[in-house]
């Protein structure tokens, strides 16, 4: 007998029978292959961010990220903290929808459960090959600090086949940082001690191979923002859709500088996000890794004359989501209604906060979101729960209000 056989007992081998027809009677997981009814893909943007920092770790209440579709492909932008859990019960979309994971730095609320994902493709394909279909890759775009964060899952050979582009994006030369190997196919560590700079310039990189695959073009953002690697790492992203032309930026985690007016890089934007983190305290200092008040107004001050169609607000410390008092606006609305506010006093009437159901106005919305929040690409209509008798469906951004619960953000016609 094999050295590899165990000698059960008849009840042993009842057991283990009993078992192999229960693994073959278990349903695909849900991520896999959607079941029920087939919910609507379309073009479009996905908020899948609520509170940003560790608390959704801690907590138990919803973290995220961001989800992209455009011409067929799928981008997931930062999957932080139960990202999988949101994507997974939020949208209409599974592990065969995603072509590419972007993750702009190395905190946990924009990559934790980037390990999972990857691990995820691994049984997602075990899963294929069992039906004879072919297995499916990825492209993961990421900075310094997430690929030295992630690099046993990302050279690991039972991985490394299905990732097809793995690079590490860098704003500058930044010589002091480890750089990610070579990725290898090797079966033994012996064949994967060979370390080699894995670092693209992104200009081509971005603009060329993105461009081809993936029908928008990819442009970093410089942010003021320091990775647990250091600084000058993390960045920003710019989308402009090919074809329809609309531009998508996420400001990603940044404080705003003088010296470096972000607002510059922000012009002709249609569609602005912009991570808040928290607001400033009670002297006023400015935030270092974050907006804050202080920041979204500069910003938007400093575009006025290319103006968005739509301002989104997001990256909420969990501090806003304390419960308003009967009869108050919640404070993700209130912050917004900062914004509005502050930048009517510097004589910038452009903009309003969509915070009621009888504001009719012809101004460009400025709204705080929430998980839920799908912008449908690329007119930049945005979801409301009250279309088509309850059911959902997408509306001129200039006709949603948003009803802040505390916990929830929820989105109305008006």
């Amino acid at each position: 007998m094999s050295d590899n056989k165990i000698q059960f007992s008849p009840e042993a081998q009842r057991f283990a029978i009993e078992m192999e027809e229960a693994k073959q009677d278990v349903k695909v997981p849900e991520l896999f292959s959607r079941t029920g009814s087939p919910r609507e893909k379309i073009d479009e943007i996905c908020i899948l961010r609520r509170w940003n920092s560790h608390t959704p770790s801690l907590l138990n209440v919803w973290g995220g990220g961001y989800f992209i579709r455009w011409h067929n492909h799928g981008t997931i932008i930062d999957p932080g903290c139960s990202f999988i859990r949101v994507f997974q019960s939020e949208i209409p979309y599974e592990v065969g929808d995603v072509d590419m994971i972007i993750s702009t730095h190395d905190h946990v609320d924009h990559c934790q459960d980037l390990g999972t994902l990857i691990s995820l493709l691994r049984e997602y394909n075990k899963w294929l090959d069992k039906q004879n279909k072919p297995p499916r890759t990825w492209d993961l775009l990421m900075s310094h600090g997430v690929a030295n964060q992630f690099n046993s899952p990302l050279i690991h050979p039972d991985n490394s086949p299905f990732l097809r582009w793995n690079r590490v994006l860098s704003l500058d030369d930044v010589e002091q940082v480890q750089p990610l190997p070579l990725i290898t196919r090797e079966k033994t560590r012996s064949g994967m001690s060979g370390w080699k700079k894995h670092i693209s310039a992104y200009t081509f990189f971005c603009q060329k191979t993105i461009a081809q695959d993936y029908k928008y073009q990819l442009q970093l953002l410089p942010t003021k923002h320091k990775e647990l690697l250091g600084s000058r790492t993390a960045f920003g992203l710019k989308f402009k859709l090919k074809p329809g032309g609309k531009t998508i930026i996420i400001s990603g985690d940044t404080g705003f500088d003088d010296k470096v007016n972000l607002a510059d890089y922000y012009k002709n934007a249609h569609l602005l996000i912009l991570h808040v983190g928290t607001m400033e305290n009670t002297v006023g200092e400015r935030l270092k890794d974050h907006l804050g008040l202080d920041g979204v107004t500069k910003i938007l001050a400093g575009i006025k004359r290319s103006k968005p169609k739509l301002v989104v607000l997001t990256e909420w410390g969990y501090e806003f989501g304390r419960i308003p008092e009967p009869g108050n606006l919640g404070h993700r609305i209130r912050f917004t209604k900062l914004v509005e506010e502050r930048l009517q006093t510097m004589k910038i009437k452009s903009y309003y906060a969509p915070v009621s159901n009888n504001q009719i106005m012809k101004k460009i919305p400025i709204i705080p979101a929430d998980i839920g929040l799908r912008i449908s690409l690329p007119d930049l209509n945005v979801w409301s729960e009250d279309e088509n008798n309850g059911k959902g469906g997408f509306i001129p951004p200039d006709r949603i209000w948003v009803e802040d619960k505390g916990e929830e953000l929820h989105f109305h016609t008006i």
